[in-house]
């Protein structure tokens, strides 16, 4: 190669303003200078930079994750042809609000505080392994600075057509829904592994962040000790995590983690569907049955009881079972503290529903009846209460029944979203209880005032059971 047409050396500088006839010429000295002020001035850089110093203190601090940089997911969007992403990112999201996410609201139960709020579950503690920065910052008071940051800027927009349908249209006045403990960044790759064997390109983990921000709002994850989670869920995801150096198997654990979200989700599709032919009132009925956390029923109930005197006092707690009659009427039964929650009480509480409905006009000969509970054997699902089905089948009582339930870890439903409602009305008004009939009233009040789209609150019912047969 020919001398003309090779490249100066890094450190030659020119200079056509320092001397007149050899202002083309390089500088032959000070190359140690200059490569000094160079170093010197990509260390001031480096000591400038403020992420630079955040992810320095985290490593020194042994953080587990690095701090949140919201440099690239906060700029304003721009249409680039990423609609049938971010369509994909919306339709997983929406899954997962209907599958996966529950209605578990969580008050603070102090009946001398006049202001009742929510207290909002967040994800693990900072500083902890399982702690999400992302997902902390959807889930904090930064959620409205951030939604303003991304904000479409002011252009001239195509015209649509006329009939055209947002996929997205009213999707922030849901209810808020809680995924088990985890990070956005587990989600994320869940959403990818759905197409891996596809031609479609996923959406990158800020276009995720961003819909997950904009569209999704009220999609939050709950405290790692507010409820128990399932267990097939942890092994998972502590097989993926502990996985990150085998790629294939991490994807093969992905995807059975994967098949074990759809599989629950078609359960609950099972049991949503048996609900919405309940609720036409026709000849099937389902009912599902769950008994409620017992802190809120402590007596004697009084802002008294907050004294230090008390502080070591043993309360009695009263028992309250919930009953769902989709369609049909809720039904709460309370008994005392002696009164046991087995199998016996919830058999005499069906007959209890199953009598109401005969006084409302209900043909029971012609009822297929669905009974939906829990996992726990003392209550519904043992032979106490499969016997007590079959007997009423074989008598001509009822003209069919079933008894199912969901996978363990996944079996939260509407009835607790009714229990999360009736904490937050015995927190408000139910300052003095002195017993469990009290808390009776408590309920049929409530009953009464709360609107229940489905249930006529008319059909409320609060019975006292004070004693059980031998089912």
């Amino acid at each position: 190669m020919h001398e003309d047409h090779c490249l100066p050396p890094v450190n030659a500088v020119s200079d056509s303003s320092s001397s007149g006839e050899d202002g083309g010429k390089a500088f032959p000295t000070g190359r140690g200078k200059k490569r000094k002020a160079l170093a010197g001035d990509i260390e001031a850089d480096v000591r400038s930079s403020r992420r630079f110093d955040r992810l320095k203190k985290a490593v020194v601090n042994g953080e587990p994750a690095p701090p949140v940089d919201l440099r690239y997911l906060v700029r304003p969007h721009q249409d680039s042809g990423d609609s049938e992403m971010r369509s994909s990112v919306a339709s997983f999201l929406s899954e997962i609000y209907y599958s996966v996410a529950e209605t578990l609201p969580d008050f603070r139960d102090d009946p001398e505080d006049e202001s009742i709020s929510v207290i909002v579950p967040v994800d693990a503690e900072e500083g902890s392994e399982d702690y999400d920065p992302y997902g902390a910052c959807l889930q904090n008071h930064q959620t409205d600075t951030l939604k303003a940051q991304l904000a479409k800027p002011k252009i001239k927009k195509p015209r649509k057509m006329k009939g055209s349908v947002d996929a997205t249209t009213g999707e922030s006045g849901r209810e808020p829904r809680w995924l088990p403990p985890g990070q956005i960044k587990d989600y994320w790759e869940q959403y990818r592994q759905r197409y891996r064997e596809s031609t479609f390109k996923p959406a990158s983990f800020t276009l995720f962040w961003r819909v997950w921000l904009s569209d999704y709002p009220f999609l939050k994850f709950r405290q790692a000790r507010q409820h128990p989670e399932c267990s097939i869920c942890i092994k998972h995801k502590m097989a993926i995590r502990s996985l990150g150096h085998h790629l294939n198997a991490r994807l093969k654990q992905l995807e059975e983690y994967h098949n074990h979200l759809h599989n629950q989700y078609l359960d609950r599709l099972a049991y949503w569907s048996s609900r919405g032919v309940s609720r036409s009132r026709g000849n099937e009925l389902t009912i599902i049955c769950d008994g409620m956390d017992q802190g809120k029923f402590a007596y004697p109930r009084a802002p008294c009881m907050k004294s230090k005197d008390f502080a070591s006092w043993s309360r009695p707690r009263a028992h309250v079972i919930g009953v769902l009659l989709h369609g049909r009427a809720i039904v709460f039964a309370v008994t005392e503290p002696d009164v046991p929650k087995d199998s016996t009480t919830h058999v005499e509480l069906l007959a209890i529903c199953l009598t109401k409905l005969a006084h409302d006009g209900v043909q029971l000969k012609e009822l297929a009846l669905t009974l939906q509970c829990d996992n726990t054997v003392r209550e519904c699902k043992n032979n106490t209460m499969t016997q007590f089905l079959a007997s009423l089948v074989s008598k001509g009582v009822l003209r069919e029944a079933t008894l199912s339930s969901l996978r363990s870890g996944h079996s939260h439903e509407d009835v607790d979203q009714v229990f999360g409602r009736l904490s937050r009305f015995i927190t408000k008004h139910g300052k003095v209880a002195q017993t469990p009939q009290d808390f009776a009233c408590l309920i049929q009040r409530f009953l009464k005032e709360a609107d229940f789209p489905y249930e006529p609150a008319a059909k409320g019912y609060v019975c006292k059971i004070d004693q059980t047969r031998d089912w």
